[in-house]
């Protein structure tokens, strides 16, 4: 099924980061992969929350499963004709990175978590994502460079 194969594409790039990519090849990838291009012109990924302005920060997906982990019909599609309604699928996630805090590089682990993509019927695209926040993601907090004293 390819607007599943959408929903991957989608998910393996909207779930990762790298810091020192430019906005606008990635816009263009996630349209490639799948995005509807206001959703590419206006996505802006959790980890920007947690990685700020370091742009030596990267997360990898390595996984994102075979299978959605759910699929919902958007809200009022039950009555929607074939083909034109939206779908909620839940993706799960697994993915691993790195940062640097000063000289030190700190790992993040191989973690798992789950996002959500609306996917619509009509164009085939994914309109929205909705993300974990950061609060449910594992993260080590950030440390703060040591003080020389």
């Amino acid at each position: 099924m390819k607007s599943q194969q959408t929903v991957f594409d989608v998910a393996r790039l909207a779930a990762a980061w790298n810091g020192t990519a430019d906005p606008a090849t990635t816009e263009l990838r996630y349209i490639e992969a799948g995005m509807s291009e206001r959703l590419a012109r206006d996505y802006v990924p959790v980890w920007a929350g947690y990685f700020g302005t370091n742009e030596i920060s990267q997360i990898k997906v390595n996984n994102v499963g075979s299978a959605p982990v759910s699929i919902e019909y958007g809200e009022g599609n039950e009555h929607a004709a074939p083909g034109t309604g939206k779908f909620r699928v839940g993706i799960e996630v697994n993915y691993d990175g790195t940062y640097h805090n000063g000289s030190t590089t700190v790992p993040i682990g191989n973690n798992t978590a789950i996002w959500y993509f609306i996917l619509d019927e009509r164009t085939g695209t994914v309109v929205d994502i909705e993300q974990p926040m950061l609060s449910d993601l594992d993260l080590p907090a950030p440390s703060l460079p040591e003080s020389e004293e």
